[in-house]
């Protein structure tokens, strides 16, 4: 699964359309069940800034605003910053961050739907 702004396990930089996993809600069925795959390296507590941590868990996160986070963290580690700026050491942490991230986010967009039965997790 991509996250909102990048593919950056595996070392990568390539960005991906931020809402690429978004558009596959016209295809499921009416009954679904959709499994991202994070990480242990995706914990939050990766992120040393309390303040960075709690724009990670706001619960009006929007997709924007997350792929500026992960868009953020990109530019700063292309500048060997992020640690400076909060963010995890790990590029792969963070990717998997943004999984979880974004997988909070497809849930809260499946609740809008009342007819479907649509579940999301991140493992």
């Amino acid at each position: 699964m991509l996250t909102p702004t990048s593919t950056l396990a595996n070392g990568g930089t390539a960005r991906a359309p931020p809402r690429k996993p978004f558009n596959m809600i016209p295809y499921c069925s009416r009954k679904t069940e959709v499994v991202n795959v994070s990480s242990r390296a995706g914990l939050l507590k990766q992120i040393p800034n309390d303040e960075l941590k709690a724009r990670f868990l706001d619960k009006n996160l929007t997709i924007d605003q997350l792929d500026g986070l992960i868009a953020q963290f990109i530019e700063y580690a292309k500048q060997g910053t992020h640690i400076q700026h909060g963010y995890s050491g790990s590029a792969y942490g963070m990717s998997k961050i943004g999984v979880t991230a974004m997988t909070f986010l497809q849930q809260k967009m499946f609740n809008s739907d009342p007819g479907a039965d649509l579940v999301v997790n991140a493992v």
